[in-house]
């Protein structure tokens, strides 16, 4: 039980310490597996992101969603087929709930914003033909 919250410590971390949406995800991604859940989905953002192996669809399963925002989630899921006991599953779920919308806000405010490119407002017209002069279209008869 200890090396899971140890885990658990570490994932906390990884998430304070990312630096773009796909960091966060790795960092949810590695504890996921390291806790022994067998399926993970995530839509963080605009991008979505998916761990899931080979499955038996007629074997017994469980899923819990953790709504982070409107458009973000966490889905969990573990299908008792692969033998493997998860762990800690509230714990994990407390901390991307405290954790990670803040770090999506920061990760959306610390985004460059593209340029935005309109028309010009001139009212000049250059002609193609360089010897003939320009046209004020305010003025062109």
């Amino acid at each position: 039980m200890l090396r899971g919250h140890v885990k658990l410590e570490l994932l906390e971390r990884s998430l304070a310490a990312a630096t773009n949406v796909d960091e966060c995800w790795h960092a949810l991604a590695q504890a996921g597996r390291s806790l022994g859940y067998s399926q993970m989905a995530a839509r963080l953002g605009e991008d979505s992101y998916s761990l899931t192996p080979p499955s038996d669809h007629g074997a017994p399963s469980w899923q819990m969603r953790l709504n982070l925002a409107p458009e973000c989630y966490v889905n969990i899921s573990h299908q008792a087929a692969t033998g493997e006991q998860p762990v800690l599953l509230i714990p994990f779920i407390e901390i991307v709930r405290r954790v990670l919308p803040e770090k999506l806000r920061q990760l959306e405010r610390a985004a460059p914003v593209h340029a935005v490119w309109r028309n010009s407002r001139t009212t000049t017209v250059i002609s193609s033909d360089c010897a003939a002069p320009s046209v004020n279209a305010a003025t062109a008869s």
